[in-house]
């Protein structure tokens, strides 16, 4: 790791097996080393299970590659549509049945 620029996102301090490391995250959280804050070593964090690559990336659209935005829009608009008919059938249903009967 020495000598490479390393984009960090966040750093935080931590325990783990009751010492104290800096955690340095990089990139979209996937990149992450550990610094001993005693001693300076640097730990590589494994990298995580494939489950829970998927789980931490799903909410992202990750899997959805270069359609990731297109699918964004049409789910907000299918939700839109579901709401506003929704209200519309609620107001018919409330306020239909008083015109008719008159």
């Amino acid at each position: 790791l020495a000598g490479k620029t390393l984009p960090t996102t966040a750093l935080t301090l931590l325990m783990r097996d009751g010492k104290p490391y800096y955690q340095a995250v990089g990139g979209m959280g996937m990149d992450s080393i550990l610094v001993d804050a005693e001693t300076g070593g640097v730990l590589i964090t494994p990298e995580p299970k494939l489950a829970t690559r998927f789980f931490r990336q799903a909410h992202f659209y990750y899997f959805a590659g270069s359609w990731q935005i297109t699918l964004l829009i049409i789910f907000s608009l299918l939700a839109c549509l579901s709401a506003m008919t929704g209200i519309y059938l609620n107001c018919v249903y409330w306020f239909g049945n008083k015109a008719a009967a008159s």
